[in-house]
């Protein structure tokens, strides 16, 4: 005869409910943060920030002005915690690309490359992104993003002064050179936005070009 099998029923001690009750208190905690941060992130890369105000927000996300104040303290440490998250992975991805190996042309693929990944996956941020560059500089919003956006803007300087090595014809001229490639890095991510095909045969064109502009 085939035993039949018991369910033995076990004494859960009472640290370990605590311990399951603190993991789903987490887990809750981490979604309701997370969808204040894609709400708002979305209404922000629609409408502006400063057009945005916290009953918006909570609105739309289903929850009280108290909750949001007791994630973020108010909108603009939401807006903290957006540009430190999203502009972090940024300038961190730019960051490693902008390594120079004595490769220029590789360090300027690899970079465009990663800024137009970077665009597809959080496409409502880069957008956003974007717009804080625009912002008049005293505005808080521009504020907080600005310090991100120095550490970016120095990726691009160092690489371009350290690039002189293969690019004599830099010399003197590396800071506007990086500008003006950090702005063609951004129009082409921009362009994944308005639906337009970005792939590698694009991105040799484009550094291409650029490389060709600076060599004449």
């Amino acid at each position: 005869d085939k035993k039949k099998s018991k369910i033995v029923w076990k004494k859960i001690p009472i640290d370990k409910i605590y311990t399951i009750r603190y993991i789903l208190n987490m887990e809750k905690d981490f979604s309701t943060k997370n969808k204040i941060i894609q709400v708002s992130l979305k209404l922000f890369s629609e409408k502006g920030y400063d057009a945005i105000g916290v009953q918006e927000i909570v609105t739309k996300c289903g929850i009280t002005k108290p909750t949001l104040y007791y994630y973020f303290g108010s909108k603009l440490g939401l807006l903290q915690e957006i540009v430190n998250s999203f502009g972090g992975e940024l300038y961190k991805r730019i960051s490693s690309k902008a390594e120079y190996d004595y490769d220029f042309i590789k360090n300027l693929t690899d970079i465009l490359y990663t800024v137009v990944e970077f665009a597809k996956e959080v496409p409502d941020f880069f957008k956003f992104h974007n717009a804080l560059l625009f912002y008049p500089s005293d505005n808080e919003a521009y504020k907080v993003h600005y310090e991100i956006q120095k550490k970016i803007n120095k990726c691009f300087e160092d690489l371009f002064i350290n690039g002189t090595a293969q690019l004599g014809n830099m010399k003197g001229y590396e800071l506007l050179f990086a500008r003006n490639f950090q702005t063609i890095v951004m129009g082409t991510a921009c362009s994944v936005l308005k639906g337009e095909e970005v792939n590698d045969d694009t991105i040799y064109r484009v550094v291409r070009a650029f490389l060709y502009g600076v060599a004449n």
